[in-house]
Formats: C-alpha cells, structure tokens, sequence
C-alpha cells in the first residue's frame, strides 16, 4: 500500500538527517527531526489513516493488519536505536523489553538508508494528498459539516490530476466522501 511505502521512504530521510545532523555534532537537528517524524508523520497522518483496517477483525483483512503491524514495529525499533544517544536508559529498556531482544541495543548497528525505501515522488504526491484531505476537513469545519457526516460530493481542482488518481479512495475515506 502507499501508506506503507510513504512512511518507510520518510523513515530513509529521517535515518539520513539524522546521521549527518550527528556526524556535524547538531544534535537539536537530529532530535527536533525525529520528534517531528514521530508526532506528525506516525501518529497524526499514519495512524489516523490506518486505523480502520486495524481494527477490522475479518480473517480476509488478515495480511492487511500484519503489514500494519509490520510496518510500525519496524519503524519503531529504528526510532529506537536514533532516540538511543539522547536517552539511553529508556531505549535500553524499551529494546530489550518491547522487541524482546536479549543483547544490548549497543551491539546494535546504526541504521543505514536503505535506497529501495527511498521514493521522493511518492513522498511529494502523498503530501498533495494529505493537503488535499486538509483543505476538505478545513472546508467542512467552516461550513460547520462534522467529519462523521459523509459528505455526496467533493470537487478539488488541481494541476496533473492523473498523479493522484491511485489516491483517490485514501482522499474519500480520509474526508468521508463519496465521490
């Protein structure tokens, strides 16, 4: 799913910044990088926009749930070893405890930017979307329409339409339109 491939390519750019931001000794750089990754990318874009197939329990969404929790475990245990140099002692005790691993989370390498994450298009079309679905959600509140009133119709112009046409169904359900 793009929502899948978004988060890893924004996750690369997070391991790059902060691994030059470290090497130069800025380590505000680094940390205020991570912290916006962690509140913005993560929990207010990702989270929202998975959480309706985390919570269907059917056996044929099964894979679907996985790759979630896939997905996240994996970011999480790489935000883990970059938090590791500000906080030691939580980091420790979140590696060994929560991913269960007996060795210490310095035996642990740095994390390197692994290219076939990297997707800087994808990146940039996921953020027109997530403004699309902003200006939608801005646009119902000051009509005072509620997010969980669908809406019939929803008409967005913009340049290259046909970039964002796979997005289409991400658009609806974030903005709870049907067409």
């Amino acid at each position: 799913m793009p929502q899948e491939k978004w988060l890893l390519s924004k996750l690369q750019q997070i391991i790059k910044i902060t691994y030059e931001s470290n090497k130069e000794c800025r380590f505000q750089d680094s940390a205020r990088a991570i912290e916006k990754f962690l509140i913005e990318d993560l929990s207010q874009t990702y989270v929202p926009i998975t959480r309706k197939e985390i919570w269907d329990d059917s056996y044929e969404t099964l894979n679907r749930r996985l790759a979630i929790y896939a997905t996240v475990s994996h970011i999480l245990k790489i935000l883990d070893i970059l938090i590791h140099p500000f906080s030691p002692y939580i980091t420790e005790y979140l590696y060994q405890n929560i991913f269960h691993e007996k060795k210490s989370i310095l035996l642990e390498n740095w994390p390197k930017v692994e290219k076939r994450f990297l997707n800087l298009e994808l990146e940039e079309n996921f953020q027109k979307v997530l403004k699309i679905i902003s200006v939608i959600n801005a646009t119902r509140m000051k009509a005072k329409l509620k997010r969980r009133w669908p809406l019939k119709l929803s008409q967005i112009i913009i340049e290259n339409p046909e970039r964002l046409d796979k997005y289409s169904d991400l658009i609806k359900e974030q903005g709870n339109v049907k067409d």
